[in-house]
């Protein structure tokens, strides 16, 4: 049999099979051949595209991805595909002719027998069976999902075929998955904030236990647009207005609201959301927190109340009457009329170191009280621009009351007060109030059965000073206190004067120009002479300061003393006078020893006298400059004296054990009491100049002069009289025995250069 092709009549060509028979004679000899032929196109050709289907079925199995297995009805692996190696880490050859059930899970085994029968009884029927384990070659196990179809009758397979896909990662990451769901379910269940998920639209979709807690609505109430009625009413629209904006823009989401319960409870929360896109990146919802803020709220409430008001009185202070300030004058060009009074008690350091700092309180508190009621029968509250709806205000309605006048009272310091008027029409409107205010307070406060009197200074500050800064009005208004004090005007009202300003700023450049004049050396030493009235010789010089200012020349001790004692600096200068003023006078008894032992005297302040260490530095002053101790003559002026009596006659008595002389300086003058004078180990009296130079017009001073010479000199002391100038003074003097004097009548203060020539003059 043979099959070849063969060409038609027509030239087609066609498949043709041969079938040959010889027929032999007798003899065996070939007679004829005898062909049957047979057209077998129709069959070449299904043979071919049959065989071109399995090639193509095994080049798909060949380079699948998955793994396919063939085995037959008993379990026996017959085919396996190459990716087996890949998946599995197995050969071929290591798999054909193996039971299946040798690389199955023994577990899974049941479930693979199951899957065999049924595709076994359904020919031509796809089985699924998912999750089954298999061994890797390096002995772990990998899960695959497998579709069986039962190809038993396909002489093509003659088997069961088993489409094996590997699903470990995937089962792995699903594992995963549903650890992270547990975890975030177990999270929204104790968080402690409220999570919410809504849509684009702001529909709720889910809620945890904490949102309802927080919000008071069930779960079923928040869903949809349920959790809308948990919003406060004043807060809704905005809510609505910021969602919408955040969707729009593509923006996450927060805000800080209030929430209100059923039961009308309202709490603080804020809410933080970020969107979830789709595909194209649009907005498809929000996944977010609800925070219960109600606590911070409070606590930035109550820190806002203490930044802007006095705890102990619930008064505003200084913090808020500046703001209100600052209000008022932003109101440019033309901003309203007002004035600041600025309101010092006088006296109330006495009350609160006598009766201690529970009754101070109490009387600031009645003070603040009484302010109130004072300010409120003429004017209302002023509006709070901060909306504190906590000022502390008394509202009467009084018939003096004065139409548009509104008012803030504020503490500023321990015993400051200040009050802000504005919308008044003339500034008698303020000044009218701060008269009322110091009468009210020359009124004694009762305060747990004790009567307590206190007055007050008032400096007011009007608007028309034109300042552009709030704090300059206040400073302004302080100013004007402290200038009415200097006056002697220690209760009433000041109004400020600008060109006081300028008085305190140059007050404030002459204490730094006085600090560094010390460094500096700019002070210098001038001796004014002391002549002794029986013989008109020079018997010794008071050293006084001067200051020669770089810019301004000489500066008067008038000028610079009293600063200098109000800041501190007197003890500094009254040493480097005495160190100075020793090392001189010592040259000078060295230079002229025919001249009697020329004295010195020197002021000592004060403050100088109470400070500790004086007597050691003294004491070295001498040693160092070596002038004779007894020549010393320290000056104490009478008002300086404290009343201290013992601690005063102690550090006088241990001056004098230094072997040095005391004078008290400008006496008559100040309150010194003449019963303990004796008791001072005082060896001068110094006649102040204003009873001196009177003594020739006035028989008053002449009397005065006298008693203090006589007294001098019934308690064992001599006498000096300051500022002669005149010969009929020092003729007077004379005849009332008074010891020595000074003055321009003898010389004015000279330098130490002018006191040379002077003293070689009178050698």
């Amino acid at each position: 049999i043979s099959r070849n092709r063969n060409y038609t009549k027509d030239g087609r060509i066609i498949h043709c099979e041969w079938y040959n028979s010889t027929l032999l004679d007798a003899s065996g000899n070939l007679v004829s051949l005898l062909s049957l032929v047979l057209d077998v196109t129709a069959r070449q050709q299904a043979e071919e595209a049959l065989g071109a289907s399995e090639q193509r079925f095994r080049s798909l199995i060949e380079n699948a991805t998955d793994m396919i297995v063939v085995i037959d009805s008993g379990g026996v692996c017959r085919y396996v595909s190459p990716s087996v190696e890949r998946i599995l880490g197995y050969r071929q050859e290591e798999i054909i002719d193996k039971f299946c059930s040798e690389f199955i899970e023994p577990e899974d085994v049941p479930l693979l027998s199951q899957t065999l029968d049924r595709a076994i009884q359904n020919p031509r029927v796809s089985q699924k069976m998912i999750d089954y384990r298999v061994r890797h070659k390096d002995g772990s196990w990998r899960i695959f999902e497998a579709v069986t179809t039962n190809l038993l009758d396909d002489p093509a397979v003659l088997g069961v075929a088993i489409n094996c896909r590997d699903i470990t990662e995937r089962k792995i990451a699903e594992a995963a998955l549903k650890q992270s769901d547990r975890k975030y379910y177990t999270l929204t269940k104790v968080a402690p904030v409220g999570i919410f998920h809504a849509d684009a639209v702001g529909e709720c979709l889910y809620v945890n236990e904490r949102w309802c807690e927080i919000s008071g609505l069930s779960l079923e109430e928040s869903v949809g647009e349920g959790w809308v009625k948990a919003l406060h009413p004043s807060d809704r629209q905005r809510i609505f207005q910021q969602w919408y904006q955040a969707v729009s823009e593509n923006l996450p989401f927060r805000s800080e609201f209030r929430l209100q319960r059923g039961d009308g409870e309202i709490s603080w929360v804020f809410a933080q959301a970020i969107a979830e896109t789709g595909n194209n990146g649009e907005i498809i919802g929000y996944v977010g927190t609800l925070t219960d803020i109600t606590e911070r709220k409070q606590v930035e409430e109550q820190l806002r109340y203490y930044a802007f008001y006095d705890p102990l009185t619930s008064l505003p202070n200084r913090a808020l009457l500046l703001n209100h300030l600052r209000k008022l004058l932003a109101h440019k060009p033309h901003p309203p009329s007002f004035a600041v009074l600025f309101l010092e008690m006088n006296r109330f350091q006495v009350i609160k170191y006598s009766l201690g700092h529970l009754f101070a309180d109490q009387l600031i508190i009645a003070t603040g009280e009484r302010l109130q009621t004072c300010l409120n029968n003429f004017a209302d509250p002023m509006w709070d621009f901060e909306s504190a709806d906590n000022d502390r205000v008394v509202e009467l309605n009084k018939p003096l009351k004065i139409p548009n006048l509104k008012f803030t009272l504020s503490r500023l310091g321990l015993d400051e007060f200040a009050i802000l008027l504005t919308g008044f029409q003339t500034l008698n409107d303020a000044t009218t109030i701060a008269d009322c205010i110091y009468q009210q307070l020359q009124l004694p406060f009762n305060l747990d059965g004790r009567e307590v009197f206190v007055t007050a200074s008032i400096g007011i500050a009007p608007s028309s000073i034109n300042y552009d800064r709030a704090e300059d009005f206040l400073r302004a208004a302080d100013t004007a206190v402290h200038h009415a004090k200097q006056l002697g005007k220690a209760g009433g009202y000041v109004v400020f004067e600008p060109q006081w300003h300028a008085g305190a700023l140059e007050r404030l450049q002459l204490e730094t120009d006085l600090r560094w004049a010390i460094e500096r050396q700019q002070l210098r030493v001038y001796y004014q002479p002391i002549v002794s009235l029986k013989n008109n010789r020079i018997s010794g010089f008071e050293a006084l300061v001067r200051w020669q200012h770089p810019t301004r020349g000489i500066v008067s001790p008038v000028e610079f003393i009293p600063l200098a004692e109000e800041t501190g600096l007197i003890g500094l200068i009254d040493r480097w006078v005495l160190r100075e003023a020793c090392r001189q006078v010592a040259m000078w008894q060295e230079a002229f020893p025919s001249l009697a032992p020329l004295t010195l005297s020197v002021n000592l302040s004060g403050i100088e006298l109470s400070q500790l260490g004086l007597i050691e530095r003294i004491d070295q002053i001498l040693r160092e400059s070596g002038v004779r101790r007894r020549t010393l003559k320290l000056e104490i002026t009478e008002s300086k004296l404290t009343g201290n009596t013992s601690f005063e006659i102690g550090i006088l008595q241990q001056l004098k054990a230094l072997g040095i002389q005391l004078s008290i300086d400008d006496f008559g003058t100040g309150y010194s009491c003449l019963a303990r004078l004796h008791q001072m180990p005082i060896d001068t009296l110094k006649i102040d100049r204003s009873f001196v130079s009177q003594m020739s017009v006035d028989s008053e001073s002449l009397e005065i002069v006298r008693t203090i010479i006589t007294l001098a000199h019934s308690l064992g002391m001599d006498a000096i009289a300051e500022g002669v100038e005149s010969e009929f003074q020092m003729e007077q003097l004379v005849e009332l025995e008074c010891e020595y004097g000074q003055g321009y009548f003898f010389s004015k203060p000279i330098d130490s250069t002018s006191v040379w020539a002077l003293l070689s003059a009178n050698c």
